[in-house]
């Protein structure tokens, strides 16, 4: 995903704040259902107007609380945090276009449902230099049950119901939370208008659709999510709708590794009191003199073992701890 330094249009912003939440007729108003596997998906087809022919896209949007972007069947972005829009530049096809989101909602605070919602504005560029702006209401159409293939331009959506609208951009629960950068722009991997009749191998609901995403997520510094990961504040932000849910041997591993250490240090500071004590006190453990055989290495003409002279000073230890030590050092240096 590359990144364009360029400034977003007055225009498009302007449709962005005009813009309408939405989501999926069905659902309680400010209560959707949370989970991946509680995903909702969206589509909104524009034909160009007669005569006229499309070339481009900039598209703003965010969706509280993840989403997965596509045009034309084609991937263009993933986002998890609904409190930044971001805004995707992408090719279009000169005559017939389809723009389709699939979101999902977060576990709320207490564990349970929450607000959840979609906005997008869309400044398409035609031909002859002409734009024209649209941005999410009611002409959208949604469904509850993501079906095999929703973002290809192929697919029939004459079923689909028309999207209900929360509200407007700037109240209901998101209120003004919502920032814009206003001077960058993402480029996906390269979109290239395509004839409606072609075939891509078609995305399924929830966790498998993420997961044929995931390839092309990848420059994305937010891991592509399963049905298996927990949901952090990196994934969601401030979110009104979002739950810090860390499994629970993470937080015993951390307790007991915690106790470990504080042990660990208690440990070294009485040790390290108790051998000052001891110099401070003058005690001395007396220079014994311990056997070593150096073995192949002893000098010519040596029949008796080599006695090395090892001082030791500090906390007294049992005998054989101390031979142990010893020998050890001795080995160490000689081997």
């Amino acid at each position: 995903m590359r990144i364009w330094k360029r400034v977003v249009p007055e225009e498009l912003i302007n449709a962005f704040r005009q813009a309408s939440w939405i989501w999926a007729a069905g659902d309680a108003l400010f209560n959707a259902p949370a989970g991946l596997d509680e995903g909702r998906a969206f589509r909104f087809t524009f034909p160009s107007p007669q005569g006229m022919r499309a070339t481009s896209a900039l598209i703003m949007m965010t969706v509280d609380n993840e989403y997965v972007f596509y045009v034309n069947g084609n991937f263009v972005g993933h986002a998890r945090n609904w409190t930044t829009a971001e805004t995707y530049a992408v090719n279009l096809h000169p005559t017939l276009n389809v723009f389709a989101v699939w979101g999902h909602n977060y576990f709320s605070k207490q564990g349970g449902d929450g607000p959840a919602g979609v906005i997008v504005a869309i400044q398409i560029t035609f031909a002859d230099g002409t734009t024209s702006t649209l941005s999410s209401d009611e002409s959208w159409k949604a469904i509850r049950a993501v079906p095999d293939g929703f973002s290809l331009p192929s697919f029939d959506d004459s079923q689909w119901n028309k999207t209900m609208v929360l509200a407007k951009n700037g109240s209901g629960p998101w209120g003004s939370r919502v920032t814009v950068d206003v001077d960058s722009v993402l480029s996906p991997p390269p979109i290239h208008p395509m004839p409606i009749s072609f075939k891509l191998s078609p995305t399924t609901t929830s966790s498998a659709l993420i997961s044929e995403a995931s390839s092309l997520i990848a420059p994305l510094t937010v891991p592509v999510p399963t049905a298996s990961t927990p949901i952090t504040p990196e994934m969601s932000g401030p979110s009104h709708s979002s739950v810090l849910r860390v499994p629970v041997g993470i937080i015993v591993g951390s307790v007991v590794g915690g106790i470990v250490m504080l042990l660990l240090i208690v440990v070294l500071f009485l040790w390290l009191r108790a051998r000052d004590k001891l110099r401070r006190r003058g005690i001395d453990i007396a220079a014994k003199m311990v056997p070593f055989d150096i073995g192949p290495r002893r000098p010519p003409g040596y029949d008796v073992p080599i006695f090395v002279h090892v001082p030791r000073r500090g906390l007294k230890c049992p005998k054989t701890a101390l031979r142990f030590f010893d020998r050890a050092f001795m080995m160490a240096i000689f081997a």
